[in-house]
């Protein structure tokens, strides 16, 4: 579960902490990303349900390759929304 809610970095050094003390603390910057598909709920009266899921999976599937190559972690997909962040 941390692998998939932390970037790895940080969910290894908590699984290696193992309760020995707590996690080292460190003032970073930190960015959010937060994608809404634009007319969405118009998009979805008007397109085939299978089209739309479709269309979704390509446009966060492109989302996901570039936040991989620029290291930055995804934190969920949540409907038509898109959430990503970095530090």
């Amino acid at each position: 579960i941390l692998c998939d809610l932390l970037p790895s970095h940080a969910a290894r050094e908590m699984i290696l902490d193992q309760n020995k003390g707590g996690l080292k603390c460190e003032n970073r910057n930190a960015v959010t990303l937060h994608l809404d598909l634009c007319n969405f709920t118009r998009l979805s009266e008007t397109v085939e349900p299978i089209e739309l899921i479709r269309a979704i999976n390509d446009i966060f599937s492109e989302f996901d390759k570039n936040l991989q190559q620029r290291g930055l972690f995804k934190v969920d997909t949540i409907g038509d929304a898109y959430v990503a962040f970095v530090w």
